[in-house]
């Protein structure tokens, strides 16, 4: 089955791996049905640093990203706080969008 939506958002916290890149290629795996190249994952890893530099400045709103009428603070496990829920909402996000997530047959 296909993740949809802000489904695949709680997994790369929790799920995946114990880096930021095992999670990221998990994360693009369970989306695409192969893991990414080394560019592929590059890009993940260097959103994914710049996300959690402007959560950290103020810049980004954890609350308005990772969190909706569905899901609230207390729902994440004890270990991610919630500039890390955000910050991997929005590689969640992208690797929903992607054309090869989309088109996947």
């Amino acid at each position: 089955m296909r993740p949809q939506g802000d489904d695949l958002r709680p997994l790369p916290v929790g799920e995946g791996g114990q880096t930021d890149r095992e999670k990221a290629q998990y994360g693009y795996r369970l989306c695409v049905s192969r893991l990414p190249n080394k560019a592929e994952t590059d890009a993940l890893l260097k959103l994914l640093s710049a996300t959690r530099n402007r959560l950290k400045k103020g810049e980004l709103n954890a609350a308005d990203i990772a969190f909706n009428e569905f899901t609230r603070p207390g729902d994440l496990p004890p270990d991610a706080p919630p500039n890390e829920a955000a910050a991997w909402t929005i590689i969640a996000r992208v690797l929903l969008n992607l054309d090869a997530t989309l088109t996947k047959g």
